[in-house]
């Protein structure tokens, strides 16, 4: 699995003329979700992202979770992050099939939800996950703060 992190002022997603999620400060994360891809890399890639201290303190520093904030996370499936670009032309065959990828996806909200119900618990901090439209023609309109963007790969540790 693939994730690229994006810290927010705000985010909104639409889909189908139509407004999905509206988020304030927080994250969206861009999800890929390759062939090779089960349950247990779905339980790490959350757990990372949960736990991963990449929000400004009151200094400046990368020092806060999602938890320490009270994050709002947009979680959006995308396939085109498996791309591989050897060639001109971009190919998708890493990339797992619809109906398959679209059961891990609401695998990972569900752990994901369930990770942060629990660390909001520990930290006093809601953390509200909003999910994307599996497989819809969406358009995210994201506020990046600093711009902090992080790229996450679940092969770096598994």
């Amino acid at each position: 699995m693939r994730a690229v992190l994006q810290i927010t002022k705000s985010a909104i997603l639409h889909c189908e003329g139509e407004i999905k999620a509206d988020c304030g400060r927080g994250m969206c994360i861009l999800l890929g979700i390759e062939e090779a891809d089960d349950r247990k890399k779905a339980e790490l890639l959350a757990d990372k992202i949960l736990k991963m201290r990449i929000f400004a303190d009151e200094n400046g520093k990368l020092n806060l979770s999602c938890a320490d904030i009270g994050a709002d996370l947009l979680a959006i499936s995308n396939f085109t992050l498996c791309a591989d670009c050897s060639s001109r032309r971009p190919s998708f065959f890493r990339a797992m099939k619809f109906d398959r990828a679209k059961e891990l996806y609401d695998d990972f909200l569900s752990i994901l939800k369930k990770g942060a119900e629990t660390l909001a618990k520990e930290k006093g901090n809601e953390v509200r996950v909003f999910p994307g439209v599996f497989g819809g023609d969406m358009q995210v309109e994201i506020v990046n703060d600093g711009p902090v963007t992080i790229v996450l790969d679940s092969k770096d540790f598994v």
